[in-house]
């Protein structure tokens, strides 16, 4: 679904970027430090939206409660940050833990999957695709970083295509789409999820993972730590969300802080029926973290049976197109 852009380039005569600092419009523009505004909730649309942490440029809509970075930075700054050399090391290094974490999503996805082709939103360096391929009949991926399609092309011989989904033509729909802790990243979720709507054929399925930020257990035992005063738990962050830096500092950029009730929202608007919310089995830790992490995961898990909220540090949902629609 088309629409006006929901972002603005900051104005007037100068401009905070994103590490703070307040500089002169006119250098922002030059491409120093280009940023955008958001204008309208990313999820539902209202324009009735507040400042819920002024230090790290957190906002929320007050209808849905969706959290979101603004400002940020702009499209352009964030494919050249996702393309920087080197960017993927840590990925390949970690090869088999990743490697286990996407066998672990493909059979997520067997019960539900619809049989014949996928497309995978964001595939990075292909690691899901190469480990999903026996189960469909094609697979296809989108990326905006150069650097990822050139490993997932030269490492795996996959299909991928450059550029943001909204901009790419298919010559044929999907039966499967994927969104892999993709939509946190991307400057307009509701679009995206718009889109994959569109590209879906009848009764076609798509699933998506992202971060919990602002409801796992994990961040309110850090929090309630900082308040007692540990040294190491201390922050100045509101929702234990950073400012966003480019400097290098962070390996990902998140723009959107879902709850699994803006989630469900933002895809019941695009039109799915969602089948499936629970708990997105995401961690490539090893050793001890790595078992901490599978104790947390099942306790999360415990934790959702029973109470029906996710408490751990990151969501699946699984959504239908309806073959109506």
């Amino acid at each position: 679904m088309s629409g006006p852009s929901v972002w603005a380039l900051v104005t007037g005569t100068s401009a905070v970027d994103l590490r703070g600092v307040s500089r002169p419009l006119s250098l922002v523009l030059e491409g120093i430090v280009q940023t955008e505004v958001v204008q309208h909730c990313l999820v539902c649309g209202c324009t009735e939206l507040e400042v819920v942490d002024k230090d790290n440029a957190l906002n929320s809509c007050r209808s849905c409660k969706f959290v979101f970075d603004s400002p940020r930075p702009t499209v352009e700054e964030l494919i050249t940050f996702y393309s920087k050399f080197g960017q993927y090391d840590d990925w390949l290094e970690a090869g088999e833990a990743r490697d286990r974490l996407w066998v672990t999503r493909v059979q997520k996805m067997l019960p539900t999957r619809r049989r014949g082709n996928l497309l995978d939103v964001g595939t990075g360096i292909g690691q899901f695709l190469h480990h999903a391929k026996p189960y469909f009949d094609d697979v296809y991926g989108t990326e905006v970083s150069s650097s990822a399609i050139e490993i997932a092309r030269s490492r795996y011989g996959l299909d991928v295509f450059e550029g943001k989904l909204e901009d790419l033509q298919f010559k044929q729909k999907f039966d499967n789409i994927t969104v892999f802790h993709v939509l946190e990243h991307v400057p307009d979720p509701r679009q995206l999820v718009d889109h994959c709507f569109e590209l879906l054929n009848p009764a076609g399925m798509l699933y998506i993972a992202v971060p919990n930020e602002l409801r796992s257990a994990l961040r309110a035992t850090k929090d309630r730590l900082g308040r007692l005063g540990i040294p190491r738990y201390r922050s100045t962050q509101r929702l234990g969300i950073p400012r966003i830096r480019l400097d290098g500092s962070m390996g990902e950029i998140h723009l959107s802080h879902f709850r699994e009730e803006s989630l469900q929202l933002l895809l019941q608007r695009a039109g799915f029926v969602v089948v499936e919310a629970g708990l997105d089995p995401y961690s490539v830790a090893t050793g001890h973290r790595g078992l901490i992490d599978k104790s947390l995961l099942r306790v999360g898990n415990v934790v959702k049976r029973v109470t029906g909220v996710n408490i751990y540090d990151a969501i699946w949902m699984a959504a239908v197109k309806p073959v109506t629609s």
